[in-house]
């Protein structure tokens, strides 16, 4: 029972250290880039094998929770994560076991190879829900109570072991559902508090502290950068005469162009003036010409008011 519970600890905490990589990213799917889903699949093996080192060894049995992270990396990452996260728990299996008890090596092996089978074809019509979770994780305790029976030498052992073991397995798999989209609550908030940082809210480009930001790391970059002064000429007669309505809506129409144009880069209000735009961008200096004939050409005419723009390189 102990082990169970120090089981039960260990999962938790190292899905809270192991997935913060994964902070500001969005979230992983099985569509989500191949590398990105094989680190993954290494991070649940990662949670697995520390699991399998704290097993419960009942006769030539080990019972632990390994299951909850080929479920994680299966819900997750899809086929590929789980295979990895599978091929890890094999390969400790195998290292932790004496050559005399090889036998419940293959057998462990055996089953965890059906189990990453049957998920994935559940995961084909699974959705991101804590009953299709619970089901994944439902499976692999099927598949492991048989093997558990035929590794323990009596029936009243394995009914003792199965009952603790279906317990902290579903438990387990309730609470770590619910502790990932914590964290990715967790996650999505601080991402969208440090866009509302970065980020001028009338035009939606990138505000001084960006600029700043950019500047400090573009101003150490050995193929250097360039700023670009865009002024939106007699802004205060639109104003005067349209409202500030009428200007809010120039400057984000500005916002908007800009944002098309610059790539890479960042793009910001100057402090001085509400009617200029500073681009700091890692571009060389010969490409500004082009650039400069390009922008003008989709900067004028604003609506909805008539205006021009100058540019400063």
């Amino acid at each position: 029972m102990n082990n169970f519970i120090i089981n039960f600890c260990l999962l938790f905490t190292t899905i809270t250290l192991l997935f913060l990589p994964f902070r500001n990213r969005p979230r992983v799917t099985p569509n989500t880039n191949l590398n990105i889903r094989l680190v993954l699949g290494a991070i649940a093996g990662l949670i697995a094998v520390l699991l399998m080192f704290n097993s419960i060894q009942i006769d030539v049995a080990r019972v632990d929770l390994r299951i909850v992270p080929v479920v994680i990396a299966m819900m997750f990452g899809g086929l590929p994560s789980a295979l990895v996260t599978g091929l890890m728990i094999v390969v400790t299996r195998f290292a932790l076991t004496p050559v005399e008890q090889i036998d419940a090596a293959i057998l462990s092996s055996i089953v965890i190879g059906l189990f990453i089978m049957t998920i994935a074809i559940v995961r084909r019509y699974a959705r991101m829900t804590l009953w299709h979770f619970e089901l994944m994780v439902g499976i692999g305790i099927v598949y492991s109570l048989p093997a558990i029976y035929l590794l323990t030498n009596s029936w009243s052992t394995f009914i003792k072991i199965s009952l603790a073991y279906i317990f902290f397995n579903l438990i387990a798999g309730l609470v770590t559902y619910h502790l990932l989209a914590e964290l990715r609550r967790h996650f999505e908030n601080i991402q969208y508090q440090q866009k509302l940082a970065m980020t001028d809210a009338l035009t939606g480009l990138a505000n001084r502290r960006r600029l700043d930001d950019s500047l400090s790391l573009v101003g150490s970059a050995e193929d250097g950068y360039s700023l670009i002064l865009i002024d939106i000429d007699f802004f205060k007669h639109v104003n005067d005469t349209y409202g500030h309505d009428a200007g809010d809506d120039v400057l984000r129409q500005l916002g908007t162009t800009l944002a098309s144009l610059v790539y890479n880069s960042s793009v910001t209000k100057s402090p001085c003036k509400g009617r200029d735009r500073l681009i700091c961008t890692r571009s060389y200096p010969v490409t500004f010409p082009a650039w400069q004939k390009r922008t003008q050409s989709r900067l004028r005419p604003f609506k909805p008011v008539d205006g021009t723009s100058s540019t400063g390189f």
